[in-house]
């Protein structure tokens, strides 16, 4: 009997990440594919152990010290190994909601130029505030 509840495990845990990774590729949205597996399943994030802790990431990006907007933020990684993005706000704001725990590689890309700086960042309490200052 044993056997089987593992294997039911493992095959839920997969098809969750089939499922969030898919939606993520859709629409860039982790929150879509979390309500999608709320939908799916019947059950709230919070009974999900991968899902239930997660914080909202976020931070502003400059160049040189000053704000850039439309630079392109890029979190990828995880154990769901999500990569999605968003562009700065005017200001050169960004965030990413409903961020599960765990280590990632955040990528800025300066607009106009193929420049791209890397960060890495681990997510482990409910918010996560990166400030970027690009030199260039």
């Amino acid at each position: 009997m044993k056997v089987n509840t593992t294997r039911t495990a493992l095959l839920l845990i997969l098809s969750l990440t089939v499922i969030v990774q898919t939606t993520l590729a859709l629409n860039d949205d982790f929150n879509s594919a979390v309500k999608l597996i709320e939908r799916f399943y019947g059950v709230k994030h919070m009974e999900i152990p991968f899902l239930a802790k997660a914080g909202i990431f976020s931070g502003t990006v400059s160049l040189n010290s000053v704000p850039l907007p439309n630079a392109k933020v890029i979190l990828t990684g995880g154990a769901l190994r999500i990569n999605v993005s968003t562009l700065s706000s005017s200001t050169g704001s960004f965030s990413f909601g409903s961020v599960p725990y765990g280590t990632y590689t955040v990528t800025v890309s300066i607009p106009g130029t193929t420049t791209n700086a890397y960060y890495s960042m681990s997510m482990s309490g409910t918010a996560k505030v990166l400030n970027l200052d690009l030199q260039y």
